[in-house]
C-alpha cells in the first residue's frame, strides 16, 4: 500500500475535504463498459444488449448484456466495425479538437487508434489524417482498427514525436497529441495499477518527453491552427505544467483557448496550484479535468486531462524539412487501368462503381491500396507506412479488409454460411462443399473466388476448390477469432 499512499498523498492537496473518500474509492472503481457506435444497427440493438446513451457525445453509449461470456472482441458487430470499444475520457480530445472535413490533421501518438478512428469518422473520411506511431507492433494494431473502421482518408507514419519539424513544415490545420503519461487513470481498468506498476519517479521522465512532444506538435502546426493536449493521467508535472512551459517558451506565438467540451460531460478546470508553483490562469480556467469520483448518470470515467491551445502567428524555421530527400515507393494507377480494375470489381462482385469514384489507387510492392485525394497527395511528399486501404494483395486476391468494409454493397459471388459454420469458419478452418451452395451453376476454373457471409455480416474471401470438395478459408489471420 505504500505507492497508493504516495500518490494519494500528492493528490490530497487538489481534492476538497468533503470528496476525499469519494476520490480515494473512485481511483480504483471498475469503469463501466462503454463503446463508440457511428450507426446503431440492427444486429446491436437485438443482441441482448442494453445500450444507454451518453449525455454530450451522441456516439457514445454505456453497454450491458445479458451474456457476458464473449468478448465483446469476438462479436461480429465488432468483427464487422459497427462499433469500438472505448471508454469516455479517450473520446473527449477528439470533441475538443472539432474535426471537420477535407482537413489535414495530425495525431502524433496514434495506436491503438480509438481516437484516429474517432477523428476519421468526423472528417467524414475526407481529407487526410496522418497516423504516427514509432512502435513497429503498435503500427498492427492501429492499421487492424483502421481497417476494421473503414478509415479510407488515413496515411501511417513512423515518425519519432520528438523530431517531428525535421519531417514537417507548419502545415496542419489540427494536432492532436495525447501523450505517453504515467496513466494514473489505469487505476479503474486494474486495482492493483499503484502497488504494481506507479512509480512516483517516472512522472518527472514522462514531463521531460512530454514538454518535447508538445513543443514538437506546435512546431508543425499551422498558422491559426490548433492543437489539443491530452493525458490519462492526475500529476500537475504532466498536464498544466507541460502546457505552461510551452506558454513560457512560445507564449507570443500562441493562446489557450475554451475546450468546448459539451457541459453534460462533469469536467471541472484545471488547477490552480501544483506544489509550491502557480498555474497561469488562462491555463486552468480553459483546461478540463476528469476526475473518476466526479460522475453523472450516463458518464463514468477514469482520470483525464486536456487543453486546446491555437497557434496565432508562424514560426521562423531555420532549417527546412527533409521532404526532399525521400523517394515516392508507391506508383499512383493511370486513369484506363483504373477504370479496368473498377470495372472487374464492378462486373466480379456486383460493387457500385459510383463508390469508388473519388478515390484514387496506389500500387505499393504489387499490393492494390485505395485513398482519398489529399492522402495520396501527403504520401507523394512525405514517407508512410502505409496509406489508405488495401484493395487486393499481390496475387490479385480481394482483401479481407475491403471484402469487410463494402461487403453490404456485394450482391454477385456469395457464399452463405450457416450458424455451425460460422465459428469454423472465424477459426480459420476450411469448410467442406457438402452443405454449400455454389453460387454460380458453372463457375468455371478462372474465377474461383467467393465472398463469405453469415446473415448480413461479411466475413472476408474464400476460394471454391471443387476438385479438392472444399471452401478453402481465405481471411486474414489476424482477424481470425483465437
Amino acid at each position: 500500500m505504500k505507492s497508493f499512499k504516495k500518490f494519494l498523498e500528492r493528490l490530497k492537496p487538489h481534492i476538497p475535504e468533503s470528496e476525499w473518500e469519494a476520490f480515494v474509492k473512485g481511483v480504483t472503481q471498475p469503469l463501466d463498459r462503454s463503446i463508440r457506435v457511428s450507426n446503431i444497427k440492427y444486429q446491436i440493438s437485438n443482441n441482448g444488449w442494453t445500450l444507454t446513451n451518453v449525455k454530450g457525445i451522441s456516439e457514445a453509449f454505456l453497454i450491458d448484456r445479458e451474456d457476458r461470456s464473449q468478448p465483446l472482441g469476438k462479436t461480429l458487430s465488432h468483427f464487422n466495425g459497427d462499433f469500438y470499444v472505448q471508454t469516455l475520457s479517450s473520446m473527449l480530445p477528439v470533441l475538443a479538437l472539432d474535426p471537420q472535413p477535407e482537413e489535414k490533421i495530425l495525431d502524433v501518438c496514434a495506436a491503438p487508434g480509438s481516437k484516429s478512428t474517432f477523428l476519421s469518422e468526423k472528417m467524414g473520411n475526407t481529407g487526410v489524417l496522418i497516423c504516427n506511431e514509432m512502435s513497429a507492433s503498435r503500427i498492427k494494431k492501429l492499421v487492424a482498427n483502421l481497417n476494421r473502421t473503414k478509415c479510407l482518408n488515413t496515411a501511417v507514419t513512423q515518425i519519432d514525436g520528438q523530431k517531428l519539424d525535421l519531417w514537417y513544415s507548419q502545415e496542419f490545420q489540427k494536432i492532436l497529441l495525447d501523450a505517453p503519461c504515467t496513466s494514473e487513470g489505469h487505476g479503474r481498468k486494474d486495482a492493483s495499477f499503484f502497488e504494481k506498476t506507479w512509480k512516483e519517479k517516472a512522472i518527472a521522465q514522462a514531463a521531460k518527453l512530454q514538454r518535447k512532444l508538445i513543443e514538437q506538435a506546435f512546431l508543425v502546426l499551422k498558422e491559426g491552427g490548433e492543437m489539443v493536449y491530452s493525458t490519462c493521467t492526475m500529476a500537475g508535472e504532466e498536464n498544466e505544467l507541460v502546457v505552461q512551459w510551452l506558454v513560457d517558451n512560445y507564449g507570443d506565438y500562441l493562446q489557450i483557448i475554451p475546450h468546448g467540451l459539451p457541459k453534460a460531460i462533469p469536467f471541472r478546470a484545471g488547477l490552480k496550484f501544483w506544489g509550491e508553483q502557480e498555474i497561469y490562469p488562462e491555463i486552468s480556467k480553459h483546461s478540463a479535468r476528469i476526475w473518476p469520483h466526479i460522475e453523472s448518470k450516463t458518464f463514468s470515467s477514469e482520470a483525464f486531462y486536456l487543453c486546446k491551445i491555437r497557434k496565432t502567428q508562424g514560426l521562423s524555421r531555420p532549417n527546412p524539412p527533409r521532404k526532399g530527400e525521400l523517394e515516392t515507393d508507391f506508383k499512383i494507377i493511370k486513369k484506363n487501368e483504373r477504370a479496368e480494375i473498377i470495372t472487374r470489381l464492378h462486373k466480379t462482385w456486383g460493387l457500385d462503381k459510383a463508390l469508388l469514384k473519388d478515390l484514387v489507387l496506389i500500387q505499393k510492392n504489387e499490393i492494390l491500396f485505395m485513398a482519398t485525394k489529399d492522402t495520396v497527395n501527403f504520401a507523394s511528399k512525405n514517407k508512410v507506412q502505409r496509406l489508405g486501404f488495401k484493395v487486393m494483395d499481390e496475387y490479385g486476391f480481394l482483401s479481407s479488409e475491403f471484402a469487410i468494409a463494402f461487403g453490404e454493397h456485394m450482391n454477385n459471388n456469395i457464399v452463405q454460411l450457416n450458424e455451425d459454420q460460422m465459428p469454423r469458419w472465424m477459426r480459420g478452418e476450411d469448410l467442406p462443399l457438402e452443405g454449400l451452395t455454389s453460387p454460380q451453376e458453372d463457375r468455371g476454373a478462372l474465377n474461383p473466388e467467393v465472398l463469405i457471409k453469415y446473415k448480413a455480416y461479411t466475413l472476408g474471401t474464400g476460394k471454391w476448390m471443387e476438385k479438392e470438395g472444399r471452401l478453402k478459408n481465405r481471411l486474414d489471420r489476424n482477424l481470425l477469432w483465437r
